[in-house]
């Protein structure tokens, strides 16, 4: 086992400690060299933001919310292999004493493998959990479908038309937009008694790389309707979503690109 009081600053670790355990060469980031991303975006109602944000965060002036699946092939961390995720996640602020930042609060993300979420978990304060994330359904009119499950129980899922296939120019300014988009986390570390051990906001920058996208505005989120015994501590989570109203859907899109995670970039905000 790793020696606890020789463990070297510089190098990021994780459970279990062992001794020349490390998570490589984090520099420059972590590429995903290729991905589909489909998306779901749309407004609902401020006060149900505000119930689901932590003390550190403030709803961004609209109410938004992003319910995204992407499908991930040639990571890094996995020696080129890949997972598939599901997020919600809510647009908000971090009133910081330096500095305002804006980003992606993520409220939860389900994976299908358990090395990134321990990963995300550990390194970026990301809520992640497992969950049965199967590929991608084409339907016969055109539109996609995507599911999330848990022990054999519907969580939730999007079915979405992009229909527009958008040229290089579109394609430019969303990679340049959501280059300036940070992942909104909060690193929170249960204490057997008094505070936690950990908790504090932290903020995640990635530079994505699109390289085919099409759009629309034809989209639904549907749910599962599980009880407490189907799916145990989903099902608060599940509720949470739940009140997250669908008031106006602003848009949906599919991508095929890459992406490049700077875990080497992210910072405790303060």
């Amino acid at each position: 086992m790793a020696n606890m009081s020789n463990l070297e600053p510089a190098k990021v670790k994780m459970m279990p400690l062992l001794k020349d355990r490390y998570l490589g060469d984090t520099t420059g980031g972590v590429l995903y060299r290729e991905r589909q991303s489909i998306a779901l975006q749309y407004e609902t109602d401020r006060q149900a933001v505000e119930n689901i944000l932590p003390e550190f965060y403030k709803p961004a002036d609209k109410p938004i919310v992003n319910v995204s699946f992407v499908y991930n092939t040639g990571v890094d961390f996995m020696k080129g292999r890949g997972y598939n995720l599901t997020a919600f996640s809510l647009s908000a602020k971090h009133l910081g004493e330096r500095e305002t930042t804006e980003g992606n609060f993520i409220f939860v993300m389900y994976e299908n493998d358990t090395l990134p979420i321990l990963n995300g978990r550990e390194m970026l304060g990301i809520p992640k959990l497992y969950g049965d994330i199967p590929p991608a359904r084409i339907l016969p009119e055109g539109s996609i479908r995507c599911e999330v499950s848990v022990w054999g129980h519907l969580l939730y899922g999007i079915e979405v038309t992009p229909e527009t296939k958008q040229g290089d120019e579109i394609i430019s300014a969303m990679n340049r937009n959501l280059s300036g988009v940070p992942m909104l986390g909060y690193k929170y570390i249960h204490s057997m008694e008094g505070p936690p051990d950990v908790y504090y906001p932290i903020a995640t920058p990635s530079e994505p790389m699109i390289k085919e996208l099409w759009t629309g505005t034809r989209g639904a989120v549907y749910f599962g309707e599980p009880s407490e015994d189907d799916v145990a501590l989903h099902k608060p989570i599940l509720d949470a979503i739940k009140s997250l109203k669908i008031r106006k859907i602003l848009g949906v899109s599919r991508s095929f690109g890459s992406s490049n995670l700077r875990t080497d970039l992210a910072k405790r905000l303060v």
